[in-house]
């Protein structure tokens, strides 16, 4: 039937899986308030978990935001408690702060080409910038866009961004 399970968990809160590039076999599996690493191998019965590494443990049950960068070096995601955008080096493990903001924020997408991280930037109830900061650090930039949005999604094969709007 080509299913294999290669993990399962009783905790509890949200859990929610991102892929990696199918060739490094790498996903970022985030559960409630921590985000782990994890890499599968293929085996006589299908798929089987090979590593397992947690890379942020929030201490909460609130699911933390997270992406792979389409390269599979880096994974970008949002600590909670501190609303800070964080990267991740998937080869040396160094973490990095990227964006701290004021306010709540999230929806946090990667360009194709890796090089930006888009985000929302929440400045009033139902106010949320759209901003941008580089994958390497640096100032972020307001790409002025507003509205009532949710998420971003960058495009694989274009420059192109969606945005998620609550009606």
């Amino acid at each position: 039937d080509g299913k294999s399970i290669i993990y399962s968990s009783r905790d509890t809160g949200a859990m929610a899986v991102h892929m990696g590039p199918r060739a490094d076999r790498r996903f970022a599996l985030v559960q409630g308030g921590k985000i782990s690493i994890g890499t599968y191998q293929p085996v006589a019965t299908g798929l089987a978990l090979d590593t397992l590494t947690e890379i942020y443990n929030g201490n909460h049950a609130g699911a933390i935001d997270a992406e792979f960068s389409r390269d599979g070096d880096s994974v970008v995601y949002m600590r909670n408690a501190t609303m800070q955008i964080w990267r991740y080096d998937v080869s040396s493990g160094a973490q990095t702060m990227l964006v701290d903001l004021a306010n709540y924020g999230g929806g946090m997408s990667v360009s194709r080409d890796g090089a930006t991280v888009y985000y929302i930037d929440n400045e009033d109830t139902t106010v949320f910038a759209l901003k941008s900061v580089p994958m390497g650090g640096g100032a972020p930039t307001d790409l002025n866009l507003r509205g009532y949005y949710l998420d971003t999604e960058a495009a694989n094969t274009k420059d192109e961004l969606l945005l998620t709007e609550h009606f």
